[in-house]
């Protein structure tokens, strides 16, 4: 949300009588800083949330649940069978589909793969400090979905910051004959802010998102155990 609002701070730096004289010290100012900060939060993540069943209907899943379909490429097939064995035996009521079952009924091995993603998501959240790799790509999914969720609103904020600080620069250039280095400096920060949005805010920057935590949520917490081979015996 800090990033979307960039332009609108930038403006208020530039033109607002004493916001730069303004001590963040004083418990007052941090009072109010904590209290802007926790609705500015609460409203990026509802606008990222808004976007996610376009998303999930886009992907067609979620990817923590799509990384277990064969038809998926993020993981290859010797390993994926082995994750459908170690899940079948820690998940009860399902069964490791094979290529043809998916292929056949894609609905429902959908449902086992959902089951599995499920018991994982739980075993993170129930030890996230075990699991913290998982933790940092869980809050690094729904900061680019949250982005992604602003990126409207944001370079509608940007286009009329800098068309706020074209005009002052225009005045100003009428009046001195000079171009305004601070309004110079702020449109080349807007101009840098909105190829940023527009080309790295995207779908596909929140589906890697999203994948990278599914990866992660496989690699930490699978069942260690069910994924070790059984060793020969030894013969008497």
């Amino acid at each position: 949300m800090l990033i979307a609002l960039a332009p609108a701070i930038a403006l208020a730096v530039l033109y607002v009588p004493g916001i730069p004289d303004i001590s963040i010290k004083s418990a007052s100012a941090v009072l109010l800083y904590g209290t802007i900060s926790t609705l500015l939060a609460t409203q990026a993540r509802q606008a990222g949330k808004r976007r996610e069943p376009s998303l999930k209907e886009e992907w067609g899943g979620w990817p923590s649940m799509m990384i277990f379909r064969h038809r998926d490429n993020h993981i290859d097939p010797i390993t994926k069978t082995n994750l459908h064995a170690a899940m079948a035996k820690v998940v009860p009521s399902t069964f490791a589909p094979t290529p043809v079952q998916e292929a056949q009924d894609p609905a429902g091995c959908d449902n086992v793969y959902l089951a599995w993603s499920e018991h994982l998501r739980k075993i993170a959240r129930n030890q996230d400090k075990k699991y913290p790799h998982v933790f940092r790509e869980s809050m690094s999914y729904g900061f680019h979905r949250n982005l992604y969720g602003l990126k409207l609103f944001g370079i509608a904020l940007l286009v009329l910051a800098a068309g706020v600080t074209g005009v002052v620069a225009w005045q100003k250039w009428l009046s001195v004959q000079s171009l305004p280095r601070p309004e110079l400096i702020c449109l080349g920060a807007f101009f840098s802010l909105l190829l940023f949005w527009i080309f790295a805010v995207t779908r596909n920057s929140v589906k890697r998102a999203a994948y990278d935590y599914a990866s992660r949520l496989l690699d930490d917490c699978v069942p260690e155990f069910s994924l070790k081979k059984t060793k020969p015996k030894k013969s008497e």
